[in-house]
């Protein structure tokens, strides 16, 4: 491939954008999937007629990439050639290297890259695949504060995983070679380099890797493969890497991380070769004492020259950093230790959950962390039922043409030829798309379930049942009882006590049967009201319009409850709405459940056909009549299509009825 390749406007299912980049082996393109409706990074091989190698390691890193499945992972979709150029099709990540953030990091953003960085090289050990390139340009950081391990370009499968036994087995003589005349050929290939001066140039040519355009080219042998700065002593020997030696990498990134230098530097290869190998690295605590001395062990064990005493693993490094951040935030209460793990995330506009106020002390941590507001949020876990708080935003509500034509395709491809014209014609709903600034403010977590909104209706006097079936307050129907959709809705009403129950096997199922008045009702009895269809997409889609609550990925039957009606692709599934948050897959980033299944959802808006106008700025909108008696439902449901999985459909249902598919979810305006 030459280096002036431009890809032709569209091909296979893939529009082209714009370049978004140079990578390691190629050059990166933001492109529109035409069939699946996302947004995709494309990345094109170049320099193949000059390097066979360079299209083999191509395909390693696809093969790599393509067994990986995890948050902390970049996605890759599939693979293909355009005028016999290889390319690899993976999602598009927005947000920023590493590499281009200032350093030292605040601690709660080095915390959150560790966890990160640990989470998805786990994984990637797990499946028998090294990483062996881990350094700051090859991790992200998402707008949403998320935590991607890119570019397995170099990655190696391994036969077996190694164990401490198999190290300690191994490491009687540490600088014997696995290969014989490595280290020989490493030495003599770096002395030439260091005696060529554009060669020889600084730290900055050492935190290339080998393959990049114009770097040092340090790989000897298969075995020495790696960014100089970031290599471990073993690799600088020519041995043969493990698991270990990504967790030398993690460690000397951190390091960097943490005091803004790395844990060795010199201005020429040679001597920084002779630094890794003889050399010892100046403890956190006089580069960083800002660190935590658990956290400075944690790092400085990684960066161990006897990879034996390193951690073996990322899951290893993982469990000692999970550890460690779980430690920090434990409180005590009646000698009880309520133990909970931190995120944090590095955008100032970056979701925060609504700390518990069972942990009052939660704010004096996030001081102890150094946690200004200006740099990132603390993210506390907490369990079902909580709010969580979003800040101020902007969102393009609803979708563009291309993002309308894509759906519609896509639609035609799944549906067939029950993607009929009313179907198509749903999607303009979703238009003009324009753009809309938010307040802050909290919504559920998850849908309220049948437990919540039995024991509510308990406690509100005046509420009656009518032909047992209408449950009823001031001549308004709350909700419907009837008989036929029990095994779905599981709302009772026992007439021997006056009371509603909820059998065991529903309590934390989502409430469905309940009419837009009832929905509404409930929240403002509770202090809060339905979410605005802003405020839905928003929590939806994020700043960066996502296509699902989760991302860009396709939804799966095991991990999001729709399609289970008899026509349907998951009719094999359990049919009905399942308990709260039990969708592996149905998550934002932020930690809310369910918005694209399970059951649809009230909002606050009355319907029209398409978005009302609103004039720039568009602060807080309600998108639409809310005198109408058509109120909007959002997200999927566990009998709808896929088709209403995508955080931009709308759907609308008079506000008196009560579906079996629809329930709601809470939220509140922060001033």
């Amino acid at each position: 491939m030459l280096d002036s390749f431009v890809p032709p406007a569209q091909f296979d299912e893939f529009r082209v954008s714009r370049p978004i980049g140079e990578g390691t082996m190629g050059a990166v393109y933001l492109c529109t999937d035409m069939r699946l409706y996302r947004r995709v990074a494309v990345k094109f091989l170049k320099g193949l007629e000059l390097d066979r190698s360079v299209l083999d390691r191509f395909w390693i890193e696809a093969r790599a990439i393509a067994q990986l499945s995890h948050p902390n992972i970049v996605t890759i979709y599939r693979t293909g050639e355009v005028n016999q150029v290889p390319y690899l099709a993976s999602e598009y990540i927005e947000g920023k290297s590493l590499d281009s953030l200032p350093l030292p990091l605040d601690l709660p953003i080095l915390v959150q890259v560790a966890l990160g960085v640990a989470q998805g090289l786990a994984a990637a050990h797990r499946r028998g695949i090294l990483h062996r390139d881990i350094k700051p340009a090859n991790i992200m950081m998402t707008n949403s504060g998320e935590v991607k391990l890119l570019d397995f370009g170099l990655a190696k499968f391994l036969d077996a995983l190694p164990t401490e036994s198999f190290l300690l087995r191994n490491q009687s003589d540490a600088r014997r070679p696995l290969v014989a005349g490595s280290e020989r050929a490493l030495t003599q290939r770096t002395l030439a380099l260091a005696a060529t001066p554009p060669l020889a140039a600084s730290a900055q040519a050492a935190r290339r890797s080998p393959n990049d355009e114009g770097g040092p080219g340090l790989e000897i042998s298969e075995q020495c493969i790696g960014t100089p700065l970031y290599m471990a002593s073993e690799v600088w020997r020519g041995e043969r890497a493990s698991t270990a030696t990504d967790v030398y990498g993690v460690g000397a990134v951190l390091y960097e991380l943490a005091s803004g230098k790395p844990p060795f530097d010199h201005n020429d290869l040679l001597g920084l070769r002779h630094l890794a190998l003889t050399a010892e690295f100046r403890p956190l605590s006089e580069v960083a004492p800002h660190i935590p001395a658990g956290l400075a062990q944690i790092i400085e064990r990684c960066l161990r020259r006897n990879a034996a005493r390193r951690y073996v693993s990322g899951e290893s490094l993982y469990a000692a950093l999970d550890l460690w951040a779980r430690g920090i935030s434990s409180f005590s209460s009646g000698g009880h230790s309520a133990r909970s793990p931190i995120a944090l995330s590095t955008i100032s506009t970056a979701p925060v959950v609504e700390p518990p106020r069972r942990w009052p002390a939660l704010a004096g941590l996030a001081a102890i962390l150094g946690c200004a507001l200006s740099v990132g949020w603390l993210v506390m876990h907490r369990p079902l039922g909580s709010a969580v708080l979003l800040p101020a935003g902007t969102l393009e509500l609803g979708s563009s043409a291309d993002e309308i034509e894509s759906a519609q395709v896509w639609c035609k491809q799944f549906l067939g030829a029950a993607c009929d014209q009313g179907a198509l014609a749903a999607f303009s709903r979703e238009q003009p798309q324009h753009s809309v600034t938010l307040s802050p403010f909290r919504i559920d977590r998850r849908e309220v379930t049948n437990e919540e909104f039995a024991a509510w209706l308990n406690a509100m006097p005046g509420v009656s049942v009518q032909d047992e079936r209408l449950v009823r307050l001031a001549g308004v129907t709350l909700a419907d009882l009837y008989p036929m959709y029990q095994p779905f809705s599981g709302l009772r009403f026992d007439k021997a006590t006056r009371r509603f129950v909820v059998p065991s096997e529903f309590r934390r199922h989502p409430v469905s049967q309940v009419s837009w008045y009832g929905a509404s009702e409930y929240c403002q009895q509770h202090g809060q009201t339905l979410p605005t269809e802003a405020q839905w997409e928003y929590a939806a889609r994020g700043s960066e319009g996502r296509r699902y609550p989760w991302g860009f990925n396709a939804p799966s039957c095991e991990g999001t409850v729709f399609g289970r009606d008899a026509t349907l692709p998951c009719a094999s599934a359990e049919r009905g709405p399942q308990p709260v948050g039990s969708a592996s897959q149905d998550r934002t980033p932020e930690g809310i459940y369910d918005l694209a299944g399970n059951v649809a959802e009230w909002v606050a808006d009355g319907f029209l056909p398409r978005y009302a106008s609103c004039p720039a700025p568009c602060l807080t909108p309600r998108t639409s009549d809310a005198s109408s008696q058509q109120r909007v439902v959002r997200g999927g449901a566990w009998g709808w299509s896929a088709a209403s999985v995508r955080g931009a459909t709308r759907s609308r249902i008079e506000a008196d009825k009560t579906p079996v598919n629809v329930g709601f979810r809470c939220a509140a305006s922060v001033n």
